[in-house]
C-alpha cells in the first residue's frame, strides 16, 4: 500500500508522532473495527449495532452539528476540560491544524441545547480516514450524544471519496474503560468484531458476542487519544 494511503505512515503521520518522539502504532495482530465505504449509505446503516439505529436517529434530531478547522481551538479546550489535564503537545495540535485545512480530514462539533457535548476528529491518508480524537461531555451521558457524531463523520468520509473508514482497536484484554471504547466502536463497523471477553466483572456482565444491551450500547466512553 502506497505510505500514503493510511494517516498513521503519511507525510502528516511521519510529522505527527514525530514530534511525539513515538512510533505509530502497530496493527499487526490487533482486532481493528472498519468500515467498508464502499458499500451504500443503506448497507452501512444496516450494518450498525441494532441499538444504535435509533440512537442515532435521536442525534440526528436532537444535536446540532458544525464542521471545520475553525473549531480546533474550541475543541483543544474542550478535550482539555474533560480530561482535566493537557492531553497532548501544542506542536502536534499545530499538525492536526495543518491537516484539517488541507482538506485531510474533518473536526466535527456537537451541541445539545446550546452546550457543547461533543467533538469527533477524523484524518485522512488518501485511501484511509481514522477516527483520530474524540471527547464527550461524561455529564451528558445519559443521552447518547456520541452515535450521531461518529456515524455522520462515517458517512462524510464516505463523500470525500475514502474507501475505509477506521475507528481503531477493538481489544478483548485490559482495562474495562478500554473494552468499552472498543465495544462502542465496534457498533459501527462492518466489519463487526464478536467480544468474549467478560465487563465489569464485579458487575456481573459479560460483554456479547454479537448484540449489546441498550444499557451498554448508549454509553460513549471519553476517547482522548
Amino acid at each position: 500500500m502506497d505510505p500514503e494511503a493510511h494517516p498513521y505512515t503519511s507525510s502528516f503521520g511521519r510529522r505527527y508522532y514525530g514530534c511525539l518522539g513515538v512510533d505509530p502504532p502497530s496493527q499487526i495482530g490487533k482486532r481493528i473495527a472498519m468500515c467498508d465505504l464502499a458499500l451504500s449509505e443503506d448497507h452501512l446503516h444496516g450494518a450498525l449495532r441494532k441499538s444504535y439505529r435509533s440512537l442515532i436517529n435521536w442525534g440526528r434530531r436532537n444535536l446540532f452539528l458544525d464542521t471545520g478547522a475553525k473549531w480546533l481551538d474550541t475543541y483543544r479546550e474542550f478535550h482539555e476540560r474533560i480530561a482535566g489535564r493537557i492531553t497532548r503537545s501544542s506542536e502536534s495540535w499545530e499538525i492536526m491544524r495543518d491537516a484539517l485545512a488541507a482538506g485531510r480530514g474533518e473536526l466535527r462539533m456537537a451541541w445539545l441545547d446550546g452546550e457543547l457535548v461533543a467533538g469527533t476528529m477524523s484524518i485522512d491518508g488518501t485511501e484511509v480516514s481514522v477516527y483520530w480524537s474524540a471527547v464527550y461531555d461524561r455529564s451528558r451521558f445519559t443521552r447518547p450524544i456520541g452515535h450521531w457524531p461518529v456515524y455522520s463523520a462515517i458517512l462524510a468520509a464516505r463523500d470525500r471519496g475514502m474507501k475505509v473508514y477506521e475507528l481503531g482497536e477493538v481489544p478483548t484484554e485490559g482495562p474495562d474503560k478500554e473494552i468499552a471504547i472498543g465495544f462502542f466502536k465496534s457498533g459501527f463497523a462492518t466489519n463487526r468484531p464478536s467480544f468474549t471477553r467478560r465487563y465489569g466483572a464485579s458487575a456481573g456482565r459479560d460483554l456479547p458476542t454479537s448484540e449489546g444491551p441498550t444499557a451498554l450500547a448508549s454509553v460513549c466512553p471519553i476517547d482522548v487519544r
